[in-house]
């Protein structure tokens, strides 16, 4: 049986062969990291997601998820609410993960706002100035936003950080697996403001969510847009441009 191509990524190509999926690349320590990342979950979570089954520099080989695209807002909320509650001593990681294309840099770290100010926002800016996508003047404005009176001293959460359609396989109205993490200990909020970000599930997801897990006062108002600043900059990047008037949208709310 030929191998199947599913889809061209970021970094390589994915294949499948009968029930194994087969991802082809020449970014060794991209595929590395996924490794780590799915054997991470799970081991320290209860998050489903696709099983390793081998790696070899250039290929990692994960088992085929059956899926057929039903709705699961609900069990989603249950799993992702169960994920946030895996809680650590720091924000960050023990290693740099990836996020698409790109390192995501995980220095511990016990201050959440100089966290996510440094090695998030004023990270990927500096990563859409260097490709000549995101001005100067925008990058200043994002090195001198005061986030303190906005944002709190959350308990560090274990996310996957890239919920989006694409990355959440259903089956029979429930969550079959959750693929393509870029995982972190971070805010949980962050995770909650990136399923907006493209609609990933409906309000049932949100309300599921919040019976579990209350969401706080605030997010909604004025924290959503502080956390929708990451992915847009990591899309402004990927992309090479398209997301820079939501980018300066939520700078002048600041």
């Amino acid at each position: 049986m030929p191998l199947q191509l599913l889809c061209t990524s970021h970094i390589g190509e994915v294949y499948k062969k009968r029930d194994r999926v087969y991802k082809y690349s020449d970014k060794h320590q991209h595929l590395r990291t996924e490794k780590m990342m799915l054997e991470f979950l799970q081991t320290h979570s209860n998050l489903p997601v696709a099983p390793v089954e081998s790696y070899t520099p250039g290929c990692l080989e994960l088992r085929f998820i059956e899926h057929d695209n039903s709705s699961a807002d609900e069990d989603a909320a249950y799993h992702l609410a169960r994920l946030h509650s895996v809680d650590h001593g720091y924000f960050g990681f023990a290693c740099d993960t990836t996020i698409g294309p790109f390192a995501q840099p995980n220095r511990k770290c016990g201050d959440w706002t100089a966290f996510y100010r440094e090695q998030r926002l004023e990270y990927m800016a500096g990563i859409c100035f260097e490709l000549g996508v995101l001005e100067r003047s925008i990058v200043r404005q994002i090195e001198k936003l005061d986030l303190a009176p906005y944002l709190d001293e959350p308990s560090p959460s274990l996310i996957h950080g890239d919920i989006w359609g694409g990355n959440v396989l259903t089956r029979h109205g429930k969550i079959a697996a959750f693929i393509d993490p870029a995982i972190y200990f971070a805010h949980r909020e962050v995770e909650l403001a990136f399923i907006t970000m493209f609609h990933t599930f409906s309000q049932r997801f949100f309300r599921a969510y919040d019976a579990i897990n209350p969401i706080e006062e605030g997010f909604w108002e004025i924290r959503k847009d502080i956390y929708l600043l990451y992915p847009l900059l990591v899309h402004q990047a990927i992309y090479k441009g398209g997301y820079e008037s939501g980018i300066k949208r939520i700078l002048r709310r600041l």
